[in-house]
């Protein structure tokens, strides 16, 4: 179990190079302004520092307080870093260096990543948009299927929790990532390619964790109240926008905040030639940015969907000219999607 997470966050990491390193265009979101980047060539030291210490936190547990002091730090100067695959991964290293309980702690990540994750889709988004574009590739598979994926997808995590419904569940489980892949991978859409071993690795860890036993509450592990509490409690949150989506497990969930950057062409001429190839027309002297778009094409990972994320990237342009963001913020039970911009002015 030790060596598949960790050969997926090694994955993760490399398929990924540039999100982890300070020499890039696309903009850090320290957790706090004062903590600056980390200066090249040194960026780089620590991001091999942090290959290093997966390799051998994977071969020996003792570690693995080594592999995740790097990675506390790094997700502490770019919250951008904190993608769910990462924040996952660490946490089931951190429960597989423990000398008991760790495969519960394991089996309780899991669970709750697939219960949250189904009932984040739980909106018209994912089976009007999300889900019908997803299973294109797929010929066999009705768009209005997405109606009952959510049900699903939570209901998968219910039944790994009861014996004689959990190796059905195993089955199910691998079965969906397989589906996944087909639709995201090489002969399909060619999306996303950081997920595709994360993918890999959820099939993995529900067969190992859960085909000859369930969950059982491991007694006396601070670990797991932690977990219990970041994993299978906070997320509900996020319903209410008090939690960021990407640790709710709101995964081509179809409700999100999206970002958009405009400004006029005179701004657009001094722009970057990296961040010159996201850009769109959107008409007369107006020239429009994709944060997402720009995150996937520079760091090969979605941009953070939270707002202070996408202030920090509007805040790195505004040195070229006026650039005006546009939030549409995503759903929430208090109420439907709502739109607000920023100028540069308001800081």
């Amino acid at each position: 179990m030790r060596w598949i997470v960790a050969g997926g966050l090694l994955a993760g990491l490399l398929l990924s190079p540039k999100l982890w390193l300070s020499e890039r265009v696309y903009p850090l979101t320290p957790v706090w302004s004062g903590l600056h980047p980390i200066p090249a060539p040194f960026d780089r030291v620590v991001y091999v520092a942090l290959l290093l210490a997966l390799v051998l936190a994977a071969v020996r547990p003792r570690f693995t307080p080594i592999l995740l002091t790097i990675a506390a730090v790094m997700a502490a100067f770019d919250q951008s870093r904190l993608q769910p695959w990462f924040y996952q991964y660490c946490f089931m290293l951190l429960a597989l260096s423990l000398p008991v309980g760790g495969e519960n702690i394991c089996r309780l990540i899991v669970v709750s990543v697939y219960f949250w994750s189904g009932l984040q889709k739980l909106n018209g988004g994912f089976a009007g948009d999300s889900f019908p574009w997803l299973v294109e590739p797929l010929k066999i598979v009705p768009a209005w299927f997405g109606l009952a994926v959510p049900y699903l997808e939570a209901g998968l995590a219910v039944l790994l929790l009861f014996r004689p419904t959990r190796r059905a569940a195993v089955v199910f489980a691998i079965a969906m990532h397989a589906a996944i892949l087909a639709a995201i991978g090489p002969w399909a859409h060619n999306f996303n390619t950081v997920v595709w071993p994360w993918n890999i690795a959820m099939a993995a860890s529900a067969y190992l964790l859960f085909w000859r036993e369930g969950l059982v509450w491991p007694k006396s592990v601070l670990l797991a109240r932690v977990v219990l509490v970041l994993f299978t409690v906070m997320p509900a949150l996020s319903f209410f926008g008090l939690w960021d989506n990407y640790l709710s497990w709101a995964l081509y969930a179809g409700n999100r905040n999206e970002g958009d950057l405009y400004f006029s062409d005179a701004v657009y001429d001094k722009l970057p030639d990296a961040v010159q190839d996201y850009v769109t027309d959107e008409g007369p002297n107006r020239d429009g940015l994709n944060i997402g778009e720009w995150s996937f094409g520079e760091l090969n990972v979605p941009a953070y969907p939270e707002e202070r994320v996408f202030r920090q990237v509007q805040r790195s342009l505004c040195r070229y000219g006026e650039v005006t963001l546009a939030i549409e913020a995503k759903r929430t039970l208090l109420g439907g999607r709502k739109r607000a911009t920023f100028t540069c002015a308001a800081r």
